[in-house]
């Protein structure tokens, strides 16, 4: 814009110098030497304009639709953790580097080499009382298996994913939230270990979150309930395949 108004602190009122001449062309009032005040409205301001389009704009009340919200979690070089519940306490996989969801929003995809996760809140459901829980084995596989031959990575019934750890590339545990409602059981595969596996549609279906890396996804309408992954053939424990389950 001309006047670099796209980012500005405009004070309410000005200041003068000790001669009484005002001094900040962007204070809304100011008062001359004489005491005689100076506005945005006076004829010439070159903010007048803009002003007036501002306050004179149709006004809105009632509830704001919410925003979906996506965010990348990006552990390439360490802890990323975008939660308030878990910065509050003591470290849930010590020695290995952690992603975390905002308190709002699940886990929805991985990528496979490079410690990326994508978080949401679309369709979010609600989050029971309760602390959230560490899983780092195979004790709640059991409602099939969903990924022959490979470890398994599974939160608790009526739980879904809301962040997750990592040793170098090797998947090391999954951080569970209880629901607040019921959640369903029946669930499809995901695999991602040989290209990018993610919805046709939806929220994300533009952004490359985790660029040179292949990545698994859930529909909008889908949580991640597990993770397998595999050491046979070099694979290093790297995720391979998500367990996505319908919201409902």
């Amino acid at each position: 814009m001309k006047n670099d108004t796209d980012f500005a602190q405009w004070p309410l009122v000005g200041w003068s110098d000790d001669k009484g001449t005002p001094n900040d062309n962007w204070a809304l009032i100011s008062y001359d030497a004489s005491g005689k005040k100076l506005g945005v409205q006076d004829d010439g301001d070159w903010r007048a304009a803009d002003w007036n389009k501002l306050v004179n704009a149709p006004a809105k009340s009632g509830r704001i639709a919410p925003v979906t919200h996506w965010n990348i979690v990006d552990i390439d070089h360490g802890d990323w953790n975008l939660s308030r519940t878990m910065l509050a306490k003591a470290d849930w996989s010590p020695g290995n580097s952690k992603g975390n969801c905002p308190d709002t929003e699940r886990l929805i995809g991985l990528s496979r080499s490079y410690g990326r996760g994508l978080c949401t809140d679309v369709a979010e459901p609600l989050k029971a009382a309760g602390a959230w829980e560490m899983v780092n084995d195979e004790r709640y596989v059991k409602q099939g298996d969903w990924a022959s031959g490979y470890n398994k990575l599974q939160c608790p019934v009526n739980s879904f994913a809301v962040g997750y750890s990592m040793n170098g590339p090797a998947m090391v545990s999954l951080l569970c939230a209880l629901s607040a409602t019921p959640l369903p059981t029946t669930g499809r595969s995901v695999w991602f270990d040989k290209g990018d596996n993610r919805p046709a549609t939806g929220g994300a279906k533009g952004s490359d979150w985790a660029e040179n890396d292949y990545k698994g996804q859930c529909a909008d309408n889908e949580y991640v309930a597990g993770v397998a992954m595999t050491w046979k053939s070099l694979q290093l424990g790297r995720p391979d395949a998500l367990l996505c389950r319908r919201l409902t």
